[in-house]
């Protein structure tokens, strides 16, 4: 980030993580994840400007597994 006078800006913050962060592995989850293992969620950090902390629910809907945000209509994403 710079600052309106062209300088960089940089900032520190702490952020407390949950035992559940999930970053990088999420592709992995889902490839891996077990039938009986559904419905679970993860946390990951996403890298925004300001960094969030996103909730990802996942469940299974008919014979496939979803990939949803919590608000967000879901979309199944199938395998070729």
């Amino acid at each position: 980030m710079k600052t309106s006078d062209g300088k960089e800006k940089v900032e520190d913050e702490h952020m407390d993580l949950p035992v559940d962060l999930a970053n990088g592995l999420i592709p992995v989850l889902l490839k891996n994840v077990q039938r009986d293992a559904l419905p679970f969620s993860v946390s990951f950090v996403a890298a925004t400007p300001k960094p969030r902390l996103v909730k990802v629910a996942v469940r299974r809907r008919r014979h496939r597994a979803v990939f949803r945000l919590p608000g967000r209509p879901a979309k199944p994403r199938t395998t070729c």
